[in-house]
């Protein structure tokens, strides 16, 4: 049995192609630290930042197979909740390919209220 072929493409790229294809001005926002080896997302969440003119929003890019982990990460961070207190919109982008070959962008705005949801849940 042949190993599946990994896309050359990374979430980040689908994103920044996605979001400039709808008119929006896009900046990369993570960096690699080279000592870590690891990248750093701005704030701790956010991996691209984008503006219309009328919005700001910050973008978590992923995989589908991370979207539930990346939601978490974002609700454990009190950043990403003063992000959007301070009037920006937070969204996570997960991408899954399907069977066509085409790639889906599973898109989720961060509201206040999910925090708010996260903070009760004694889970």
């Amino acid at each position: 049995m042949m190993a599946k072929k990994r896309s050359s493409t990374s979430p980040t790229k689908r994103t920044l192609d996605k979001v400039r294809k709808h008119g929006w001005d896009v900046q990369v926002v993570e960096r690699y630290c080279q000592f870590s080896k690891r990248r750093i997302d701005l704030f701790g969440v956010v991996d691209l930042v984008a503006m219309d003119g009328n919005s700001i929003i910050g973008i978590q890019s992923t995989s589908g197979s991370n979207f539930a982990n990346r939601i978490t990460k974002i609700l454990a961070e009190p950043r990403a909740k003063r992000w959007i207190e301070s009037g920006a919109r937070l969204f996570v982008h997960g991408w899954v390919q399907r069977a066509s070959k085409r790639w889906d962008c599973r898109e989720e705005e961060i509201t206040v209220d999910m925090f708010e949801r996260a903070e009760s849940c004694e889970c």
